[in-house]
């Protein structure tokens, strides 16, 4: 079909170029509890964790909150991991090493055609304290 300002274009995939992540790349190792087997019920018995190595990722901490306006209450998020232009294989019980930190994927990951999105919360540091 032509139109008076010519054909119609396709609309091109959204994408999020590699060099975005930039200095906000961060490293991520994913850890999963392997299998011991089955108990006498045929129900699974953890095993050691299994650590692999994700692409990298962008990270937000921390939850932050937003005066929308006077009167009307904060809004707030929860520490998330970004994947742009990536869905690598994580799972709701999966553990996150980010930054010498442990998190733990407590809510389903979001896949999305820009990429993959998980909310964690906090699980323990293997940092020293300040």
């Amino acid at each position: 079909m032509t139109l008076p300002f010519g054909p119609i274009q396709p609309i091109p995939e959204p994408t999020i170029s590699g060099s975005l992540l930039g200095d906000w790349a961060i490293s991520v190792t994913r850890l999963r509890a392997g299998s011991a087997g089955e108990d006498r019920r045929g129900e699974p018995i953890p095993g050691a964790d299994v650590s692999a190595e994700l692409p990298p990722a962008i990270f937000q901490p921390e939850g932050n909150e937003a005066l929308v306006a006077a009167g009307v209450s904060a809004t707030g998020t929860e520490p998330t991991v970004y994947w742009p232009n990536a869905n690598p294989d994580v799972r709701v019980g999966d553990r996150l090493v980010i930054d010498g930190d442990t998190w733990l994927v407590h809510e389903r990951p979001s896949r999305t055609p820009l990429g993959l999105v998980v909310i964690v919360q906090g699980v323990e540091s293997t940092r020293g304290s300040p």
